[in-house]
């Protein structure tokens, strides 16, 4: 039995993915987790209670976009005492613009996430891009300190989805023509205020049903609908339920939206919709995902150009995305991963 300690919020969205819920469905493994996140939930956890005796009985911690100070120290101690070290990220801490409402506080933590790095046996992150912006800020930071053993710890293991959450409506033509007749196709996007920017890219909504889930987007219209944020199981829930044509996903030019991975096109084939997407790199190449430039974001337009594809197409599309997400990048697939890099850490 490997005992391991999260440090994280075990409510979020990342724990959900890739943190403390898949850490506890791998066999062999026990967890043990803190109960202290004080802050910043959405984008870093703070903690204010870390159990030494939990510590000393764990063999590793694994700690979950927990960025702050005290834990970074936390994670030092515990090096210190021949604890194995896990950190695990799925945003980019390192290219933040300045009207991102945590600004102020992520670019105060970004020395807190370099030692963590630094001081971590494993890091694991959700894309390859991901990947190659930590191993350039820990060189920008080393400097000839920074050697190939640093690029050898850093793993990718991408975003899924539990198994009962991963499960997709068996869909035909039919399903397809029904919506494509719908006056007004019903378009969804998610996100929170940190998305805003990206949000703001699209415009002209009259053309559409459009839902909103996660944020008030302002406006409004008997043709819109603003959703609160869910937990993550009522979240899954409502989309499954939501008769949507396509999710949305406009993404501004940054490294950061570079950096993001595909989840929410996941998220959408369980819904039985296909994806709108800005051409980033995990959205790129895959036919259940149609590009979208950054002018051509006016959902009416939008509305009448995705009409023009037909039903067989469409159904087309999503089984190669179901295909995709079961065999090539199941769950299964993401566990026997992450298990094979905590056994080789224990070897080690």
């Amino acid at each position: 039995m490997i005992k391991i300690y999260f440090i994280g919020c075990v409510n979020s969205a990342t724990a959900f993915y890739r943190g403390f819920l898949p850490l506890r469905l791998l066999p062999g493994i026990r967890v043990f987790h803190n109960n202290g996140v004080t802050k910043g939930a959405l984008r870093f956890s703070g903690v204010n209670t870390l159990s030494r005796k939990e510590v000393l009985d764990s063999d590793m911690i694994f700690s979950s976009r927990a960025a702050d100070r005290q834990t970074t120290d936390f994670l030092l101690q515990a090096k210190a005492h021949g604890k194995k070290i896990i950190v695990d990220y799925d945003d980019d801490f390192f290219n933040v613009e300045k009207n991102d409402p945590y600004y102020d506080v992520l670019t105060s933590l970004r020395q807190s996430v370099i030692d963590q790095l630094v001081v971590a046996d494993l890091i694991t992150v959700s894309t390859d891009h991901l990947r190659t912006t930590f191993i350039e800020a820990i060189k920008s930071a080393l400097g000839n300190a920074c050697d190939a053993r640093f690029e050898s710890k850093i793993h990718v293991v991408r975003n899924t989805l539990i198994p009962g959450m991963q499960s997709f409506p068996d869909l035909t033509e039919s399903h397809f023509e029904k919506r494509l007749k719908e006056e007004k196709p019903h378009f969804l996007w998610r996100g929170n205020p940190t998305h805003k920017f990206s949000f703001d890219m699209m415009r002209n909504f009259d053309g559409i049903r459009f839902t909103c889930l996660g944020m008030n987007s302002g406006l409004t219209g008997s043709n819109i609908r603003n959703i609160g944020w869910l937990d993550l199981i009522q979240y899954m829930k409502f989309i499954k339920s939501s008769d949507v044509l396509y999710f949305l996903k406009p993404l501004h030019d940054i490294n950061g939206n570079d950096c993001k991975s595909d989840i929410s096109a996941l998220e959408g084939l369980t819904a039985g919709a296909l994806t709108l997407a800005s051409p980033k790199k995990e959205f790129i190449g895959k036919p259940w995902i149609i590009n979208v430039a950054d002018d051509d974001w006016d959902l009416s337009a939008l509305a009448g150009k995705v009409k023009e594809l037909g039903p067989k197409e469409m159904l087309t599309a999503y089984d190669i995305g179901v295909s995709f997400y079961r065999d090539e990048l199941s769950f299964q697939k993401m566990q026997g991963l992450r298990l094979a890099l905590i056994e080789k850490l224990m070897e080690s």
